[in-house]
């Protein structure tokens, strides 16, 4: 049972703590095994906290969190148990942020806004290649290179970075134009699902798309 009721945005596990944020309240909360959960600290603002993401920096595990309608940001260096309030570069409907290979990288909704960080709490802007519903965003290893790769809901974009969500590039389409929601990274592959039917993509390259198929329709 979480502490609080509500529509629970996002949650990240780094280090030994899994974290999870609730939006529109300074609410977060605080797991050590995803069963027992304990009231996390107060987000810097009631704020609608959309996702939240886990990283090591110099040795010490960073919690960062991003919101929707504006250029709120927040992290924590102590698993949650307190936030510190940080500026996104730019006012947008930030959706999803995501760390790999030593970059916190989000992604906005509604537009082409995106940021890229080393720590959570200093970021810079960046362009995503067209104005989408930008979903979601994950970051992973193709051969030696890192890419972070972003999708977007209601339509086929999609796009990849090689320089650590600094510049963005399009990627062929996804296989069909659909409310794509999420996004991950495993087994050298980034895979993609839909909400509302079958469908799910993946890519081996970060840039051209192959359909899968769920086993539901949901």
């Amino acid at each position: 049972t979480l502490p609080s009721s509500g529509s629970w945005s996002g949650v990240a596990f780094a280090g030994s703590t899994f974290v999870a944020v609730l939006p529109a309240t300074q609410t977060s909360a605080r797991s050590i095994d995803g069963n027992n959960w304990a009231a996390g600290g107060n987000l810097p603002s009631a704020a609608t906290w959309t996702s939240v993401a886990a990283g090591v920096v110099s040795s010490t595990t960073y919690f960062v969190a991003v919101a929707s309608g504006g250029t709120a940001a927040a992290y924590s260096t102590n698993a949650g148990v307190s936030w510190t309030a940080a500026t996104l570069p730019t006012s947008s409907t930030w959706s999803s942020v995501t760390y790999y290979g030593g970059f916190f990288v989000a992604v906005a909704s509604g537009g082409t806004a995106a940021a890229y960080s080393t720590d959570g709490q200093n970021w810079s802007a960046a362009t995503l290649p067209s104005s989408s519903t930008w979903s979601d965003v994950a970051g992973g290893l193709i051969g030696s290179s890192t890419y972070f790769v972003a999708i977007a809901s209601g339509g086929t974009a999609a796009a990849y970075s090689v320089d650590n969500g600094a510049s963005w590039l399009a990627t062929g389409a996804l296989p069909a134009s659909t409310t794509w929601t999420s996004l991950a990274y495993g087994n050298s592959r980034f895979f993609a699902v839909a909400s509302g039917g079958t469908i799910g993509a993946f890519s081996t390259n970060g840039n051209t798309w192959t359909a899968s198929v769920l086993p539901t329709s949901a």
